[in-house]
């Protein structure tokens, strides 16, 4: 007779987590909605969106691309990551500021096929450009994009290119945030403006050597560039968005030439298990 209650209890106690989980997300699903709806509906003086600016950004079907991520999908690391943060200010703007608002941040996703179902529910397909990017609230679209598979899978975060439309969704915007799934919107990024000499901004990491700033000045003079000797930039870049298009083709001529002449696949494989940062030729 114990062991039977205490099943049934277990069993109690499981369908109640269910049904407050499913409450929970449905609650938070709805209160998102609502208060998207009022912020459209009652603008806040606080919210001062003088300046528009996309967060560009690529979701590929294949799994994470990054050693640690591989267990998840594309889809998982934007929601639980890009997305969330973006959600999160979005919703917190015209409440709890101490600061107005400068940026009107949309987010501007390119996925493959069927992962953008796996998209959440918020955010749209951009289909009639013109109408739909005149939105007074900052919103999330989603453009899809047929499946490509490339050697180089590091260059289809820039898949975007492959749109014949892009031109026109990016001229809609001032800015463009070029940026991956997994990265996270601080609250000051809404609330900053670029002086107006800021054609490009860009993060900074620590992913490099000597030997690597030695040969990017060699790849340079190769290719008929001058070497601006700027290294340890981070992936995550804003411009001027009439510059998107130019900068992006600069990107993947330079990085295609490094991946086909300074790269030995087999070898980049085991250099990343071993954590090292030095690029291995090919022997």
């Amino acid at each position: 007779m114990l062991v039977t209650c205490g099943v049934k209890t277990k069993v109690a106690i499981f369908i109640l987590i269910t049904v407050l989980v499913s409450f929970l997300i449905w609650a938070n699903s709805h209160s998102w909605q609502d208060e998207e709806s009022q912020a459209e509906q009652v603008p806040n003086p606080q919210f001062v969106s003088t300046t528009r600016t996309g967060v560009l950004t690529f979701l590929s079907k294949e799994e994470g691309l990054l050693g640690p991520e591989k267990r998840f999908s594309y889809s998982f690391i934007f929601t639980t990551m890009l997305f969330s943060s973006w959600k999160q200010n979005v919703l917190l703007s015209n409440w709890h500021r101490s600061q107005p608002i400068r940026m009107h941040v949309d987010l501007l996703v390119y996925c493959e096929e069927s992962i953008c179902d796996e998209l959440p529910l918020t955010c749209k397909q951009l289909l009639d450009i013109p109408l739909q990017l005149q939105n007074r609230h900052p919103k999330c679209f989603y453009r899809r994009l047929p499946f490509l598979r490339m050697d180089n899978i590091y260059l289809k975060s820039y898949s975007y290119m492959r749109d014949p439309k892009l031109d026109k969704i990016i001229s809609h915007y001032r800015y463009i945030l070029r940026t991956d799934p997994d990265v996270f919107l601080t609250p000051h990024f809404f609330t900053w403006l670029p002086s107006a000499e800021d054609i490009l901004v860009l993060g900074q990491g620590g992913y490099s050597t000597s030997y690597n700033y030695r040969l990017l000045k060699r790849i340079a003079r190769s290719l008929g560039w001058n070497s601006g000797e700027l290294y340890n930039i981070g992936s995550t870049w804003l411009i001027r968005s009439h510059l998107v298009v130019t900068l992006t083709q600069h990107i993947v001529l330079a990085s295609t030439h490094i991946w086909d002449n300074y790269f030995d696949e087999s070898k980049v494989k085991i250099s990343y298990l071993k954590n090292a940062t030095t690029w291995r030729a090919p022997s």
